[in-house]
């Protein structure tokens, strides 16, 4: 369990696959996450999911609720992916809840996880991806010092037209200039 000022990022627990899953089934909230079809998402194939991603990708290397520390209550969830361990390239994601946006939640949680990725893992990248209506996202990761590396134009269709994705990446030597210790390890 880590902890940052207004949250508790921890593990998966079997209990939380009801309280993300509400969550995730506001439309709203999936098609900003998501470049699947947005539909509910029945019990069964939501607790399916949830232990692929929390017990079988052996890629996965952070999957942390975020509770808040002075309620208790799940907002989202943070997630940490190596598919390159020889290249040390770490891919980020994050979902919360619509409740909880605009509250920094969000800032809060990718700062620690960019910082867990190359203060704690030792990685030389770390990469996401975003939607071009995501405006707010693709603030927040500027702001965290990620560079836009390319767009994917046109290609997720969501509320009746096509959206971009922009990838983005953080490499440690602009971690270390942004926010210094990290280097190139």
């Amino acid at each position: 369990m880590y902890t940052t000022e207004h949250l508790l990022l921890r593990e998966l627990k079997t209990s939380d696959c009801d309280p993300l899953r509400a969550i995730w089934n506001d439309p709203l909230v999936q098609s900003t996450g998501s470049t699947t079809y947005c539909a509910p998402m029945s019990e069964p194939r939501f607790a399916a999911v949830f232990r692929s991603a929390a017990e079988t990708d052996m890629s996965v290397l952070v999957k942390a609720v975020m509770e808040t520390l002075d309620t208790h209550e799940i907002i989202g969830v943070i997630g940490l992916r190596i598919p390159s361990a020889k290249n040390r390239d770490a891919v980020v994601e994050i979902f919360i809840g619509r409740k909880w946006w605009g509250r920094k939640y969000g800032t809060e949680a990718m700062t620690w996880l960019v910082d867990h990725a190359f203060l704690e893992l030792g990685m030389h990248r770390v990469s996401l991806q975003v939607f071009g209506g995501n405006e707010r996202g693709v603030r927040l990761y500027e702001k965290l010092g990620f560079k836009v590396e390319g767009t994917r134009r046109k290609c997720n269709w969501r509320n009746g037209h096509w959206e971009d994705i922009i990838d983005m990446a953080i490499l440690d030597e602009e971690f270390e200039a942004i926010h210094g210790g990290a280097g190139d390890q």
